[in-house]
């Protein structure tokens, strides 16, 4: 701003944000002080007085009297100091004009102070001595104020219990308040209304605070506005120059306790603990912040069990507590059981009404055999889920992640099986007298270059108990009876759209009740298959 100079050598001290001129305005005069009749100005009486409280960034006057007991008129002049230590201030008061036995009355100033202190004003050579509380600028909720040459508002403002965000390394992000809080998302904007050396305001310089809290913006640090930049928000950003009419808007974001008392925003722009203004909740915006949104989980209702590489429709039910509807932001996140380390899933956005609750739908689905558990976050509640082998019916195909498509058909049993033994001879395998063999045809198309699963990766699940295949030898056979064609391999490496076909083999109790081929693609029990059912 276009401060006033002081009267003061340029080598004092500046009290930063106080401007003004320590001299006279039009006085009254009262001939009833007693006077000499001759010699030089005699000054007594001399007093200060000032408004007990003003509004930082307000203009207000000093009020010097001055008697002069003298014999001739003159001319008041002495060192007058505002604040102390490092914020000293000194000037010369003036009162021009003193005639004798005369007590004269002027103004001084006006004066701006843009802190938020107790100001102790002072005469020392005439021991008189004054203060003034500059106390913090209350202007009604959603009104601009203007101090230190900023025109500042603070509008717009929201109640959401979290937010997503991306991050530096382009991954996906979620903030949520903390237990018993809400974030308070408000639209602060700044506009310069004259020349100043001054920067554009900070956003540290925003908080909110309460009769019984006191909360830092959450992105007052700048790892925060690179990390925690909300999705479709412009965070407030301050610095730089400021040129009259320049300007600056952008959202500021708090963490408010539920129970705080009496919330505002306030501005501290100057190095003093106290704000320089605050801008009080109205009636509407407290019973807005007293029902803000908040989520709470009803209910995460996963199956116990399900198979691997397939699609699972479940579902959570979220309750909106609030008196406002709200977007729900959350992740479903899964881990192995044991691991401490949660990923996700899936990122669900969705408008929860007032005071009611939806159903949140997704999918889970994993490649691998074990239990995983599962949560929507931010609720820490968990789910834990067995994931079992893959279930396809005898003859459909199941294709891997990879690429590499199984299929097992042509189920048969019998007591025995015969294949070419060399030199126009066959050999018979005859099953013991309380077995028999189960013949299944299996063949693989592998679409994507990689070492297949070869005979030992299958078995014969019999009733629950679980029989190898049959060791035909390390060459491929040709069977003769009861099926006709060479006995399968597997385990070499293909190229892209390669095949291998063959019979397999299970010696099992003839007494059955159910059986069904179980293949384990992953050579490590953690992507199993198994088809049932007739063909």
């Amino acid at each position: 701003m276009k401060r006033r100079e002081l009267l003061a050598a340029a080598s004092m001290p500046v009290l930063a944000g106080c401007s003004g001129i320590f001299a006279d305005s039009p006085s009254d005069e009262y001939p009833e002080i007693t006077a000499a009749d001759s010699g030089p100005p005699y000054y007594t009486k001399v007093n200060l007085s000032a408004p007990e409280t003003v509004e930082a960034g307000q203009e207000f006057n000093l009020t010097l009297s001055v008697a002069n007991t003298g014999g001739r008129t003159g001319n008041f002049t002495s060192s007058m100091y505002v604040g102390e230590n490092i914020s000293l201030l000194t000037g010369t008061a003036r009162v021009d004009t003193v005639k004798p036995g005369t007590l004269k009355s002027v103004k001084l100033g006006p004066e701006q102070i843009n802190r938020s202190e107790e100001i102790t004003v002072k005469i020392p050579d005439h021991g008189t001595t004054t203060t003034v509380e500059i106390v913090p600028a209350r202007p009604n909720w959603g009104d601009s104020y203007t101090l230190d040459g900023f025109e500042v508002q603070v509008t717009d403002i929201s109640f959401q219990p979290s937010f997503t965000y991306l991050t530096d390394n382009g991954d996906r992000g979620l903030f949520a308040a903390e237990s018993g809080s809400t974030l308070v998302f408000c639209t602060l904007s700044v506009r310069a209304t004259e020349p100043t050396d001054s920067e554009f305001p900070s956003g540290s310089e925003f908080h909110l605070t309460g009769a019984t809290h006191d909360s830092a913006r959450l992105n007052q640090a700048s790892d925060f506005q690179s990390d925690y930049a909300p999705d479709d928000v412009t965070l407030y950003s301050g610095g730089g120059d400021a040129a009259p009419g320049a300007s600056r808007t952008g959202t500021l974001i708090f963490q408010m306790p539920a129970d705080i008392e009496e919330p505002a925003i306030a501005w501290n722009h100057s190095i003093t603990d106290r704000p320089e203004v605050v801008w009080q909740f109205d009636e509407e915006v407290r019973n807005r912040a007293q029902n803000a949104p908040d989520f709470e989980l009803v209910s995460l209702d996963l199956p116990e069990e399900v198979p691997i590489l397939s699609d699972k429709s479940v579902s959570a039910r979220v309750r909106n507590t609030g008196a406002e509807s709200a977007t729900f932001h959350g992740f479903v996140q899964r881990r192995n059981a044991g691991d401490s380390n949660w990923k996700r899933v899936a990122e669900i956005e969705q408008t929860i009404e007032a005071n009611s609750s939806a159903s949140i739908d997704f999918t889970i689905n994993e490649p691998y055999l074990g239990p995983s558990e599962y949560r929507l976050f931010p609720f820490s509640q968990a789910t834990t889920v067995d994931f079992g082998p893959a279930q396809q019916g005898m003859g459909i195909p199941f294709t891997t992640p990879s690429g590499v498509e199984y299929r097992v058909s042509r189920l048969r049993f019998n007591h025995y099986f015969e294949y070419e033994a060399g030199y126009d001879s066959t050999e018979q395998v005859i099953a013991k007298s309380t077995n028999t063999f189960a013949i299944a045809y299996v063949s693989v198309e592998n679409t994507d270059s990689e070492s297949i699963v070869g005979p030992d990766g299958f078995s014969a699940i019999v009733d629950g108990d679980e029989y190898p295949a049959y060791d035909l030898g390390y060459s491929s056979r040709t069977l003769v009876e009861p099926v006709t064609g060479k006995s399968y391999e597997g385990g070499s490496i293909f190229g892209d759209e390669s095949t291998a076909r063959g019979w397999i083999a299970f010696e099992i109790p003839d007494d059955y009740e159910s059986v069904s081929i179980q293949a384990d693609l992953s050579n490590r029990g953690e992507m199993v298959v198994e088809w049932t059912g007739d063909q």
